[in-house]
């Protein structure tokens, strides 16, 4: 008996081992140390299938969020508006991390925020920002806007209530573009910012202006969202031809004065 009993102390005590080794940390970051001890029990109960928040083979910060949340054990409302930081990070390509995680921020309601450092080194890029709201970003919501782009969130990090630290996975990003095809004829709608198009081959794009004011802003970008050429019009146009290199994977359209210069919108033909 005595050796049973030994056993499964020793079993519980290694299974309580692989918990923590997988998903503790993560628990605890998103929670803060103090939380995470407070209410160890309960967190032992929620989290005891592991698998459950498991991908490929790693905690996954949102999965355990939501369960967190869901429980009351994060709460992202804070009853008033306050200042809060966040910080972004990534590895690898800037441009296209800073374009998606800034257009992510506008879809979730986050407008108005004052950038504190937009930086990168050796590779790794930071994007830290202070906003007043009254709520949290909620890890849930930021990860269905970035995953339309390919992007992942890879770690959920709580400083303090108000400061939290998130790491993007961006090495397969790709914007959230409006697909065009050779020989083939879109109508863009209004616009409520700048039209961004994807191209996979060369040609030539018209773009033809009807009851607006605009003065075009064209701009050429390759699959890494570097800039490759733009062209500036200040007189008004009704139509534009340009020619479209085989090094281009995006196009972005704007008016160089007010974007609501496009208010009809804008029929686009690509061949």
């Amino acid at each position: 008996m005595k050796k049973i009993a030994i056993s499964s102390i020793l079993f519980s005590s290694l299974s309580f081992s692989a918990f923590a080794l997988n998903l503790s940390p993560t628990i605890e970051s998103i929670i803060g140390a103090d939380n995470y001890r407070k209410n160890l029990p309960l967190i032992n109960k929620l989290f005891a299938d592991e698998t459950q928040f498991l991908v490929n083979g790693k905690a996954d910060p949102v999965l355990i969020s939501s369960r967190l949340k869901k429980n009351g054990l994060l709460k992202f409302d804070l009853g008033k508006s306050q200042t809060i930081q966040a910080n972004f990070y990534s590895v690898g390509n800037s441009s296209m991390f800073l374009k998606i995680l800034t257009d992510s921020l506008q879809e979730l309601g986050y407008v108005k925020y004052h950038i504190l450092e937009a930086s990168m080194d050796s590779g790794n890029v930071l994007l830290q920002i202070e906003l007043k709201s009254d709520s949290l970003i909620d890890p849930e919501n930021l990860y269905e806007s970035i995953k339309k782009h390919n992007c992942s969130i890879t770690s959920i990090r709580q400083d303090d209530k108000l400061k939290w630290n998130y790491e993007i996975d961006t090495s397969s990003a790709v914007l959230d573009t409006i697909k065009l095809n050779k020989n083939q004829n879109i109508q863009l709608p209004t616009p409520t910012s700048d039209y961004w198009l994807s191209i996979e081959t060369n040609g030539i794009i018209e773009l033809i202006s009807s009851a607006n004011n605009w003065h075009p802003f064209i701009s050429f970008y390759d699959k890494k969202l570097n800039l490759l050429n733009s062209f500036r019009i200040n007189d008004k146009k009704n139509e534009l031809s340009l020619k479209v290199p085989k090094t281009v994977t995006y196009i972005r359209i704007s008016d160089i004065y007010n974007i609501n210069n496009i208010k009809n919108g804008l029929k686009v033909r690509f061949k």
